[in-house]
């Protein structure tokens, strides 16, 4: 009996101390063979092939060294070291594999000449000079296969100098100008294998204009024949600015700053304009990267208040944040600190999937995440959005409304159920502000006269629509509706299904308000009479931070004055007796064309004016 008991403590010991290990995975700081320099970025290839190498930063005399490459192809049970130069004046930029054998470099140094192109085929035993000699600095080389590769370099006297090759690497040719936007002189592309990312055939990276501190994405949809660029953007610190993408127009930016300051910033449009999204307060992070085949995104922060660094995902771009996942305390590089190198600048990693990973953290510091935890939780993330075909409300017009629910998560979500019933008139002379036309979805059942959307499954990716047709019967007040997951059998992993109280505030939950529109408010403006007696001064315009609406009303009759933008949405509004000046702050508002609507006496006038940051 005793050793029967004996087994049994033993044997639920045994459990509790997997369960224990297993829920709190971590990190592992992996052993290197000794390295004379500071650790450059780990690039997987595989799931247990990883390659990196050491980089001399800018020849200081305290870091300075033999430039090496590291690889392990065991998942981190052994390291390889090759030396790759014996001069310490030489400045290696990176790394770039192909496979588990195949890799490339590219290199920088004082000799002719100065620029150098290598490949080893041999896991790095070997490195052999390529023909082709870069003319301008180079930043990033990537291979599509065998034969088709892409490099980008710096711009010269004729623009952007971007390349690609069909006989791996031995020749290139040039991208016309006419397929590359202009680039000038203070503008360079980044290098490292942070600054680039690959999805199919679209291709996105990064240059830092020198000049005024500025970011902007370069894209590229056919594998680098033609190419745009996005709008001009501050991304922090030189060093800092993360992007990630999930496909060629979704993508998100964390902007850091040596201050210890993040910004989280998203685009729908491959870059050209981006967002701000949310962060967690107080944070500083250096590191984002794409779990592969999902739409979550995984970053690496620094919690400025307790020093301890952890990793946290979303799915969303950054709008909602989960999964955190302790990591080790920080410790300040005094070598680093006393270069004046920013906080975390060199943290960097490369996730294989939600098991596997591998980061860098401070100069020499590999750890490697394996683990039957995942990274990130897997389950599903469902959002909602509600889009109109027209401004607003057109009175004895029709209009449409379409509702889509798309699952960021990694698995199914099954038995969905979406209420969303917009006030449509279902009786006559029932008073609502619309008729209903006809009403469908595309996925699932949609009960359209109560409102309930049900859909017993949506997969991970997947997009789901529902539209309602309608006629405008009353556009003289604002309709509100409403929409909100309301069941769903799996755990959302940022909402809560059934539990909208008032405004939507999780991204199961959406309202939409319709007003009238631009086009009637003006259209009504100028049918009516004795506006003159209505004094309305509005300056300045154009506008960037305060918008002063002066009212010079010699009646006693109560007046209203509302600022109403491009979507028909209020974003001021107040009443008043006698005149008056409102100061209304604008410094928040997007830049655009909004409408004050001025009106007293059942009498009305408006004015445009434009806001311009």
């Amino acid at each position: 009996m005793r050793n029967s008991l004996h087994f049994r403590a033993i044997f639920t010991l045994t459990l509790i101390l997997l369960c224990y290990t297993a829920s709190f995975a971590q990190w592992k700081k992996q052993t290197l063979p000794p390295l004379d320099n500071m650790l450059y970025y780990p690039v997987a290839k595989g799931k247990n092939t990883m390659w990196a190498t050491t980089v001399n930063y800018g020849g200081f005399p305290s870091v300075t060294g033999r430039m090496q490459s590291i690889r392990t192809s065991d998942g981190g049970k052994t390291y390889k070291t090759n030396v790759l130069f014996d001069d310490v004046n030489a400045y290696f930029i990176g790394i770039f594999p192909y496979d588990d054998k195949t890799a490339y470099l590219l290199t920088s140094d004082n000799n002719a000449p100065a620029f150098n192109f290598r490949r080893t085929v041999d896991t790095g035993a070997t490195w052999q000079d390529m023909p082709y000699k870069p003319t301008t600095f180079p930043n990033i080389i990537y291979f599509y296969d065998a034969n088709e590769g892409i490099l980008i370099c710096d711009a010269d006297s004729i623009g952007a100098n971007i390349l690609y090759t069909l006989d791996s690497g031995k020749t290139f040719n040039r991208i016309p100008q006419s397929n590359v936007p202009s680039m000038d002189s203070h503008s360079e592309f980044f290098n490292g294998g942070f600054s680039y990312q690959v999805l199919g055939n679209t291709f996105i990276t990064f240059s830092y204009n020198s000049e005024n501190g500025l970011n902007r994405i370069w894209r590229s949809t056919d594998r680098g024949r033609n190419w745009t660029k996005g709008e001009e953007f501050d991304g922090g610190d030189p060093f800092v600015p993360r992007y990630s993408f999930y496909d060629a127009n979704n993508g998100m930016m964390l902007r850091g700053h040596t201050s210890g300051t993040t910004n989280s910033y998203y685009t729908h449009d491959g870059g050209a304009t981006w967002q701000e999204g949310n962060m967690p307060p107080g944070q500083n992070t250096f590191m984002l990267n794409l779990i592969p085949n999902t739409q979550t995104m995984l970053s690496v922060f620094l919690d400025t208040k307790t020093q301890m660094q952890y990793s946290m995902a979303t799915n969303d771009l950054g709008k909602t944040w989960h999964s955190r996942k302790d990591i080790q305390k920080y410790e300040l590089d005094t070598v680093f600190a006393s270069l004046g190198v920013p906080t975390l600048v060199y943290t960097l990693g490369d996730v294989v999937d939600n098991y596997t990973a591998w980061a860098k953290f401070g100069r020499d510091g590999l750890y490697r995440y394996e683990s039957t935890t995942p990274l990130a939780q897997e389950i599903p993330d469902l959002d909602l959005e509600i889009k109109a075909d027209n401004d607003g409300l057109p009175l004895y017009g029709y209009v449409k409304y379409t509702l889509s629910v798309r699952n960021r998560g990694m698995t199914a979500a099954t038995g969905v159920k979406i209420n969303w019933l917009p006030p449509y008139n279902r009786t006559p002379n029932a008073g609502s502000p619309y008729a209903y036309v006809s009403a469908y979805a595309d996925k699932g059942r949609y009960d359209s006269w109560n409102g309930v959307w049900d859909i017993e499954k949506l997969d991970a990716g997947a997009i789901g629509t529902a539209s309602f047709h309608l006629f405008v019967l009353d556009n003289k007040k604002a309709v509100i509706q409403t929409a909100q997951v309301i069941a769903c059998n799996e755990m959302d992993v940022d909402s809560s299904p059934n539990n909208m109280v008032g405004a939507a505030k999780e991204d199961d939950e959406i309202g939409y308000t319709a007003q009238a529109s631009i086009a009637d408010l003006i259209n009504n403006a100028q049918h009516i009479t004795k506006t003159d007696q209505l004094a309305l001064t509005v300056s300045p315009n154009p506008t960037s931070d305060l918008l002063n609406i002066a009212i010079n009303n010699t009646t006693d009759f109560e007046w209203s004055v509302r600022v109403i933008n491009t979507v028909g949405q209020t974003v001021f509004s107040q009443t008043g007796q006698y005149s008056n000046t409102l100061n209304v702050d604008v410094k928040n508002l997007p830049n655009g064309l909004y409408i004050v609507d001025y009106q007293s006496d059942g009498l009305k006038k408006t004015e445009r004016v434009l806001v311009r940051h």
